[in-house]
């Protein structure tokens, strides 16, 4: 989902939006980390950093950006548009410095670093993240206190489940002794899943919302059900 060549996946695949930041990291992070193999956590993917705000090329530090950027501005891109480009594609935006905490230079170092500090240091940062129960870093802690406790989700088969809303995600992992569906919106608008409703009445393990609303999943809602 995430290293350090490539942008931020909530940036990229969720909602950086405040109001969906959480939301939508959640989802993600319950549609790759109850897959199939050894999920990888890139560090500030399970606090939810999100890309930079860069603005200007002299902010850049990857070469192949600053190529790019030069190549843009060739094809008669304005130096605004190529920097859009440019900000939401470069590497860079997954080696800014760890978001310790809100102070100046994020907890990272005493002194400024190379590359810009992401801006939203005072809401995304380990500190306000292990502090809040309710936070992205939690969930990651429960998903991985349930691939380790549940063998389906550890050893267990793969299966997708066809549905015609392609904004839905479901799979289920399966082994000899249990069964469990996974159901994700991967976008921001509400999904009617009635052709899932076998699957309603079956305790919930985990979701990313307060309540339930059985066959409409809302914004980023996503839901892991014990089937047996």
């Amino acid at each position: 989902m995430e290293n350090h060549d490539i942008p931020r996946s909530v940036s990229v695949f969720g909602n950086d939006h405040p109001e969906y930041r959480i939301l939508s990291g959640k989802a993600l992070a319950m549609t790759f980390m109850l897959l199939q193999g050894t999920p990888f956590i890139y560090q500030g993917q399970e606090i939810g950093m999100t890309n930079a705000p860069f603005t200007a090329i002299n902010q850049i530090d990857a070469v192949d950006s600053v190529h790019l950027y030069n190549q843009l501005l060739e094809t008669k891109k304005s130096p605004k548009e190529a920097m859009k480009i440019v900000a939401d594609t470069t590497r860079d935006n997954a080696r800014t410095p760890m978001q310790w905490d809100d102070s100046e230079y994020a907890g990272f170092s005493e002194a400024k670093p190379w590359l810009l500090i992401n801006p939203n240091k005072i809401d995304i940062n380990v500190e306000n993240e292990r502090s809040n129960q309710q936070s992205l870093f939690h969930f990651y802690q429960q998903l991985i206190r349930l691939r380790k406790e549940n063998t389906g989700l550890t050893y267990g088969e793969f299966r997708s489940i066809e549905i015609s809303q392609d904004a839905v995600f479901c799979y289920e992992r399966f082994d000899a002794s249990s069964r469990f569906i996974i159901i994700v919106n991967l976008g921001e608008t509400e999904q009617v899943i009635d052709s899932l409703e076998e699957f309603f009445n079956y305790p919930i393990m985990l979701t990313n919302y307060d309540s339930i609303s059985t066959n409409i999943l809302r914004s980023y809602e996503a839901r892991l059900y014990k089937i047996m």
